[in-house]
């Protein structure tokens, strides 16, 4: 059998039980909630039965849906009346009515209210008519029943429409960038007044019917140059006309009601998934944490190279997930061989399935040679000296079936398991860079090395003076950090010259064996037999900086230097 020691003694933490989450919740299971409900407010509902849902967010859900349910209202240019009387007439002959006749007064206070605003919406234009047409300055035989009222209303209301459809060219053509054909700019116009002109919900569209009203206009082009409307000028339009519509304030039906309308339920799902929400709660969860990943990665693989990534909680199916990832680069690891891929979840290995598991797909279909990794035409899984460890951690976590070996596709998961796998991966590519920098300059290093000291000490017999010290102008030449160390009587002087190219900042801590004094701008610690100088000098490139201080001849003497790697570092101490 296998044992496998433990990397830490710290036990998880105790996990708490949560609301569901808005984002990911299904149609039918929030059915189920409204109907287990005894809240009839959406406000309330929404605060009481879910997490990270406070009044704030509740109210833009709530926005959210009214203006799917709902949809908004169209505020209309007010059309010119003249000769609706005759109009208005004619309409009640061919309805049976020629017996009617409406008064004079009554049209010219209709004409007053309509005229008093710019714009008016559908549901201002019927109480603009009815207050005209009840009014009690007119005698019970002058007034109008409910039948002639509503021929009344459909004859004005028709006027609107032309009107109208000038007013949609006119916006259409001010939102978008360049001028659009003219009776393909009528055909969208004519179109949407059609809609907002229907019987039931007159004067309401949704923002889903009018990108249908513009997507079915391109569908009957018939292909002519000219006449379709791009995507980018597609939603150009739909905003536009969206913004100048009316929000509706029709109150929200209860929740008893709503849960036996399953399209409004559908809007509430989306009204839910289109608004922000702050990040689940992870204290029912108990992720592995990237300080253990790193830890037991490290004590199981000889590696050079590890990297641990832990993402932000996201929500599926109402359920918060955290996705984690670990990786280890180089040492013993094969090279030639595919990676190791090593799936958790909820800290359980998944060892069999893995072809099927959602996690291999999402490595499958990284180009990994982005990564310094080899793999055939950037699919696939990848070859060379690495460990990748993958732990989903979620209080419902989607298996393809009931033995959990694999994890199920779901699109919202698959990428977020795509990002902690390049975040890691990342990392790794910036740590080869650089190590093949380092490589590259060791290589310029050692020529020069090799030539250096001959060409020095040819000019110096040429020109009868000591040789240069050729570690430092070699040092200038490579751009790299030089540390010298010269002792004047019982004062200690350390010179930094920073070749880099960039400016540095170093943590420097001299250890001596005697009592320092005289300290310039460095921190003593006293740790019994020894001493401790900690400097943290910031070095602009291509100048130095002296640290100095003063202690007993016989000292013996260390140094520590933290902020440049070793390979960039020349001594002459």
């Amino acid at each position: 059998h296998f044992k496998f020691e433990r990397s830490t003694e710290e036990k998880p933490a105790v996990t708490e039980s949560i609301r569901p989450l808005p984002h990911g919740i299904e149609v039918g299971y929030l059915i189920k909630m409204c109907g287990d409900s005894e809240t009839e407010a959406m406000l309330k509902f929404l605060q009481e039965k879910f997490s990270s849902v406070g009044q704030k967010t509740a109210k833009e859900i709530i926005g959210k849906f009214r203006d799917m349910h709902y949809g908004r209202e169209m505020k209309w240019e007010i059309p010119e009346l003249k000769g609706i009387k005759n109009e208005l007439e004619l309409g009640f002959s061919s309805k049976g009515l020629s017996n009617l006749e409406i008064p004079t007064k009554a049209i010219n206070r209709m004409k007053n209210r309509l005229e008093e605003k710019d714009q008016i919406t559908y549901i201002e234009f019927e109480e603009a008519i009815a207050e005209s047409l009840n009014s009690v300055e007119d005698s019970p035989r002058d007034r109008l029943d409910g039948k002639s009222q509503k021929v009344v209303r459909d004859i004005i209301w028709n006027r609107f429409k032309e009107t109208q459809i000038l007013y949609l060219m006119g916006l259409i053509n001010t939102v978008t960038d360049s001028r659009k054909e003219e009776e393909l700019v009528r055909r969208v116009s004519s179109k949407i007044v059609r809609i907002l002109q229907r019987k039931t919900y007159r004067g309401r569209i949704t923002k889903n019917e009018l990108e249908q009203c513009i997507l079915e206009t391109n569908n009957r082009n018939d292909g002519r140059v000219g006449g379709s409307i791009g995507e980018v000028s597609r939603e150009k339009i739909v905003n536009g006309i969206w913004d100048e519509l009316k929000i509706i304030e029709d109150p929200i039906p209860k929740i008893s009601v709503l849960k036996k309308n399953k399209n409004a339920m559908s809007n509430l799902v989306t009204a839910m998934q289109l608004t922000d929400v702050r990040a689940p709660p992870t204290n029912c969860l108990s992720p592995i944490g990237i300080d253990n990943i790193e830890s037991g990665m490290r004590k199981e693989v000889d590696a050079e190279f590890f990297s641990s990534n832990s993402r932000e909680a996201i929500a599926y199916g109402g359920d918060p997930i955290v996705i984690e990832a670990g990786l280890a680069y180089g040492g013993n690891l094969e090279k030639e061989s595919s990676i190791e891929l090593v799936r958790f979840a909820n800290r359980v290995p998944l060892v069999y399935q893995q072809g099927g598991c959602a996690i291999t797909e999402v490595v499958r279909n990284i180009d990994w040679r982005n990564y310094g990794l080899d793999q055939s035409k950037g699919k696939g899984i990848p070859r060379g000296p690495m460990s990748l460890v993958v732990h989903i951690a979620s209080t419902n976590v989607p298996f393809t079936s009931e033995s959990k070996d694999a994890i199920a596709r779901i699109p919202v998961m698959e990428v977020e398991i795509e990002k902690a796998i390049r975040d890691v991966s990342r990392k790794l590519k910036k740590y080869l860079q650089k190590r093949d920098a380092f490589q590259k300059q060791k290589l310029k290093q050692d020529a020069l090395s090799q030539i250096l000291p001959k060409i020095a000490e040819r000019v110096a017999k040429i020109t009868e003076r000591e040789m240069p010290p050729v570690d430092l102008v070699l040092a200038k030449i490579i751009g790299n950090v030089t540390i010298s160390r010269v002792r004047k009587g019982d004062k200690m002087e350390l010179t930094i010259t920073n070749y880099t190219g960039g400016n540095l900042e170093l943590e420097i801590t001299e250890i001596t064996s005697r009592t320092p004094t005289k300290i310039s701008e460095g921190l003593v610690v006293d740790i019994g037999e020894e001493w401790f100088i900690k400097w943290s000098p910031k070095i602009k490139k291509n100048e130095s900086k002296m640290l100095s201080y003063s202690v007993d001849e016989d000292a013996k003497f260390d140094i520590d230097i933290k902020g440049i790697e070793k390979e960039k570092m020349v001594l002459d101490i």
